[in-house]
């Protein structure tokens, strides 16, 4: 199958999907830092009313090799806060937060906060550092494609959109959608439509129930034939999953997301892969 190259450059001055944390106080800093690197976090947010720990903070992560900013939460609409919360942890609901701010066009997150002052957080008998790390890596993998694509709407049904506030706000007729049908779409299900500036369009289907620990299935019809292709969490490429379809049938982890694309299936079959250029 041909393999396609498209060249694209930084989006709104940045040139990789940005993974961060914000800072907290930390007397072991540097070691949480590499605990942050291990989990593929490329950068630590600090607000500006910690100036006072400014130099010790940037510090730290000019040893490590690590990006520094300061970093109000309202002033990056780009980016997207996700709360960690610091006592009972559930992954799925993490997990759902993450990629509903991918699904509605965050270019980043910054988790509020990851960076813990346990030097041996990750060995712990909670697997809360080995959890976030997986996440974080298909993250990184997704990314890749994500920082090529415009939003173009999210979709779901109304039980749905009054459970999910902040996604129903971004919800738009399905009529505008350039691949799925007008129907009622499942409920838990919320679905992201994206485009590169070829037009080629991917659909972010994610699973926002988290009260079940099993895979959910959905279904849901196209507007036409298509033919699909999954972008593998695990390295970022695409992989042909079906040659003609006019629906969709698919398993999704609880809180979890899938990043397909649709191309109609009287084109010529191809593959995908964005490259970055300044």
């Amino acid at each position: 199958m041909k393999q396609q190259m498209i060249c694209r450059g930084p989006l709104n001055g940045q040139d990789h999907f940005i993974i961060g944390t914000a800072y907290v106080k930390a007397e072991h800093l540097c070691r949480c830092l590499e605990n942050c690197k291990e989990m593929y976090v490329n950068r630590l947010c600090f607000d500006p009313a910690c100036e006072k720990e400014a130099g010790r903070i940037e510090t730290a992560c000019s040893s490590n090799s690590f990006e520094c900013i300061s970093y109000r939460k309202d002033s990056c609409p780009d980016l997207k806060l996700v709360p960690v919360p610091a006592g009972a942890f559930s992954p799925e609901e993490l997990r759902r937060d993450v990629y509903s701010a991918v699904l509605s066009g965050a270019h980043g997150i910054v988790y509020d906060s990851i960076l813990k002052d346990r030097p041996v957080w990750k060995n712990e008998p909670e697997p809360v550092f080995h959890f976030i790390q997986e996440l974080n890596y298909r993250l990184t993998q997704y990314g890749r494609t994500m920082m090529a694509l415009k939003p173009a709407g999210v979709y779901l049904s109304d039980r749905t959109s009054e459970r999910a506030p902040s996604l129903s706000s971004l919800r738009r007729n399905l009529k505008d959608s350039a691949v799925l049908d007008v129907q009622e779409l499942p409920d838990d299900l919320v679905i992201g439509e994206f485009s590169d500036e070829e037009n080629n369009v991917y659909l972010m289907i994610q699973n926002l129930d988290c009260s079940i620990r099993t895979a959910k299935p959905f279904q849901f019809r196209l507007s036409r034939e298509f033919r699909c292709y999954r972008v593998n969490p695990h390295n970022g490429k695409q992989v042909l999953v079906k040659d003609r379809t006019n629906g969709q049938s698919i398993l999704i982890m609880p809180g979890d997301a899938d990043l397909l694309r649709y191309q109609p299936a009287d084109e010529e079959p191809f593959l995908i892969e964005y490259v970055f250029t300044k």
